[in-house]
């Protein structure tokens, strides 16, 4: 049996090097992300992520994309991974505006 999760929006991305090649980037209702580039895929050590996820992580994918579906309830906001919200947390409560920077954001 296969696990499955809801998705809560997608996202479309041109590839920077090919714009022939298109990249889907997946925000799913847990907060957990995902994305198809190569970036993505081929991470081997630290935290797996690209610049893609990180868009989604920022707020910013959306005007960055080619594309973007929403699956959410209507009214309902596109939420953030609760990773990030902790970071952005803790940048308003002026502890660092390097959060970002050291964890190899773009």
């Amino acid at each position: 049996m296969s696990a499955t999760k809801d998705l809560e929006a997608v996202w479309l991305f041109s590839s920077s090097s090919d714009p022939d090649k298109k990249y889907q980037t997946i925000l799913f209702t847990t907060g957990e992300t995902s994305c198809d580039c190569p970036g993505w895929r081929y991470m081997r050590k630290g935290v797996r992520t690209c610049k893609h996820v990180r868009l989604v992580e920022m707020g910013c994918a959306t005007q960055s994309a080619d594309n973007f579906v929403s699956y959410a309830k209507p009214g309902k906001e596109i939420c953030r991974p609760s990773s990030v919200s902790r970071k952005i947390n803790k940048v308003e409560a002026g502890l660092s505006g390097r959060v970002f920077a050291e964890e190899g954001a773009l």
